[in-house]
């Protein structure tokens, strides 16, 4: 089963299943979960509201960190769908909150009411929520009893229906992909996607030793806030990051294969 084999099985029970079981903690370390209706925008970010008053809500304020999963609870016994995630949420306002009403609530909502941007702001008792996934893992799909197949990349022992989870690999760059635009769009530098000439000139490396390493991308990044953007791309898709200061350096760890 192939990285694109699992991301469009992530993606499946994700769009199918209206609840998202959130995980956070208070100061002092102690766990609580709560279910909340969600609108996913692609696979990496999740949309919610809640009451700020919520202990999930109030958690956040102080620990932004969430465990995630959504599951399909209407199939079998030993035939579990899941998929589990960890991540940073926060309360939206500004821009941020208009581009999340939306998408939320979905549209596959089954007659949800569309929220007002009023019914989310002050002195309104509600905010939405975004969390935005760093990691991501799929219960291994598979009959019942069966071993999970060798798949590409690290498995990690889970509990659950299925007993394996199966780490997502980072997504497949592709130009017209619209996390890459919305990350073009906001810098003030510039990013450099395949299908630009420019990106073969400046990923070829000094020596052949090296030809097969090649970035997915580059970003020639003019300001701070750029650099900070970035970064934050890269950790929330999982990508590598290499610093290029200069064409020097003949073991290139200024290239990474894939990042």
């Amino acid at each position: 089963m192939t990285n694109d084999d699992l991301a469009a099985h992530a993606r499946a029970i994700i769009e199918a299943n209206l609840y998202l079981t959130v995980g956070t903690t208070d100061p002092e370390g102690r766990p609580w979960t709560t279910p909340v209706y969600f609108a996913p925008a692609g696979e990496r970010d999740f949309y919610w509201m809640s009451a700020t008053d919520a202990r999930h809500s109030r958690h956040l304020v102080e620990r932004p960190q969430v465990s995630m999963v959504i599951f399909d609870s209407t199939v079998p016994p030993y035939h579990g769908r899941a998929v589990y995630a960890v991540g940073e949420a926060r309360e939206l306002s500004g821009g941020a909150l208009d581009r999340a009403l939306e998408v939320y609530p979905r549209p596959d909502g089954q007659d949800a009411t569309p929220v007002r941007r009023a019914e989310v702001t002050a002195p309104a008792p509600y905010r939405i929520y975004q969390a935005t996934v760093s990691d991501m893992w799929v219960l291994c799909p598979r009959e019942p009893r069966q071993p999970c197949r060798s798949m590409a990349w690290p498995r990690t022992t889970g509990l659950g229906a299925g007993g394996m989870t199966q780490r997502l690999g980072p997504k497949p760059v592709a130009s017209d992909d619209k996390d890459w635009r919305r990350l073009a769009g906001s810098m003030t530098g510039s990013l450099i996607l395949p299908g630009d000439d420019q990106l073969e000139a400046l990923a070829k490396p000094a020596t052949n030793r090296y030809a097969a390493t090649r970035p997915q991308a580059i970003a020639r990044c003019a300001t701070p806030t750029d650099v900070a953007q970035v970064i934050s791309f890269a950790r929330r898709h999982r990508f590598e990051t290499a610093i290029r200061g200069a064409g020097h350096s003949s073991p290139i760890t200024r290239v990474r294969q894939g990042c």
